[in-house]
């Protein structure tokens, strides 16, 4: 929260200074002076407190601040605690967009969206159907990674997608799993049936029954097998 809004807020609540040594009830170790020099040397309420030589716990930081409201004092160059001392606002610079769109960089697909509109490389069109609007209203766009690897944002590799037409692709979610390592179908059937269970087989693995339930699905298992699906296997 910004520092005049916290000045703000504490002003509205005691409204002169005398009145809140009244309600105080006790000798203050420093003075009005102090306090003025102290905030205007500091930039957070911390060093403040230490400029005063009292102790940084919640009394103390509520007590020196509805004092900074009294007083009117200025605060607005405090910047907070050391990690963010001298900065204000976002202290990442944005990585430029062009330095994104290449294979292996790691930026989330929502952001990388957003991004691709804003400085106009996609239009709010999906690229299957070419829908804008539905019922009235901007649809809303998937960036969907053509080759299946969220990691290839080579500019070729991406376009936008209605939810539906997304939802049809065949690197879709579970679709395109990739895992390091996955064990033949055969593989796969014989410790199932040896287990009994995919969740006896997947703790022999040491894996989740849902990793185990991934590679049944996956893309990569059945072209590489040439096999079909086994819903069966999934009950």
């Amino acid at each position: 929260m910004p520092a005049q809004i916290i000045a703000w807020v504490l002003e509205t609540i005691f409204t002169s200074h005398e009145a809140w040594n009244q309600q105080l009830g006790r000798r203050r170790r420093w003075t009005d002076d102090a306090l003025r020099i102290a905030v205007a040397n500091n930039r957070s309420v911390a060093g403040t407190l230490r400029a005063l030589g009292i102790r940084a716990t919640g009394g103390n930081y509520g007590s020196v601040m509805r004092h900074v409201a009294a007083l009117k004092l200025d605060v607005s160059h405090w910047t907070g605690q050391a990690h963010r001392r001298g900065c204000k606002g976002n202290m990442t610079p944005t990585i430029p967009l062009t330095a994104l769109l290449r294979r292996g960089s790691q930026c989330q697909s929502n952001k990388l969206r957003r991004r691709l509109l804003a400085e106009g490389y996609f239009k709010p069109i999906c690229r299957s159907c070419g829908l804008r609007s539905w019922l009235g209203r901007p649809i809303h766009l998937e960036l969907d990674h053509i080759d299946g690897d969220h990691s290839n944002n080579a500019l070729t590799n991406l376009r936008l997608l209605c939810p539906n037409c997304h939802a049809q692709t065949p690197t879709y979610k579970a679709r395109n799993i990739s895992y390091d390592y996955i064990p033949t179908l055969d593989e796969i059937k014989r410790g199932i049936a040896r287990c009994g269970s995919i969740r006896i087989y997947a703790k022999e693995r040491r894996v989740s029954d849902g990793t185990v339930r991934g590679w049944l699905r996956s893309d990569r298992l059945k072209r590489e097998a040439g096999i079909s699906p086994h819903p069966e296997l999934l009950l």
